[in-house]
């Protein structure tokens, strides 16, 4: 069974200096059945023109844009942040990455990769010909 490879914070820290923007390193529970892994991970207040998530070369990135107008608002109490997530997961070769379904539900981001089934083996019945006949037509 081949496992994800969870990537550094790197990229978020480039995209960090890049934009000025701070960034934080999405955190994720992530477990596999036969039929998908799935990824779930936090994004308080976060809706779907909140998300971006790309698969490019085997590797899934999720983020959440930065609420600019945050600071705006006259909060009585602020425990969560107006700071923009990021997390990158390189997913394995059996991973469809065609089918892959993401839901966000209460500010809980579930996203779902389907596995792809191996084909089994299967034996090729071999024919004799007798000479002269034409195995091409």
């Amino acid at each position: 069974m081949a496992a994800m490879v969870f990537r550094s914070d790197r990229h978020a820290r480039e995209r960090q200096r890049a934009t000025g923007d701070r960034v934080k390193i999405a955190r994720f529970d992530c477990w596999r059945s036969d039929e998908c892994i799935t990824l779930r991970g936090d994004f308080p207040g976060a809706t779907v023109d909140h998300l971006e998530i790309e698969v490019h070369q085997g590797v899934l990135t999720i983020s959440s844009a930065l609420e600019k107008n945050i600071a705006a608002r006259d909060y009585t109490l602020r425990e969560f942040s107006g700071v923009s997530q990021e997390r990158q997961f390189r997913i394995p070769d059996e991973v469809d990455s065609d089918g892959i379904v993401a839901t966000v539900a209460e500010g809980v981001l579930t996203v779902r990769l389907p596995i792809v089934k191996s084909e089994e083996p299967r034996r090729i019945k071999v024919t004799q010909f007798a000479n002269g006949d034409n195995a091409e037509g």
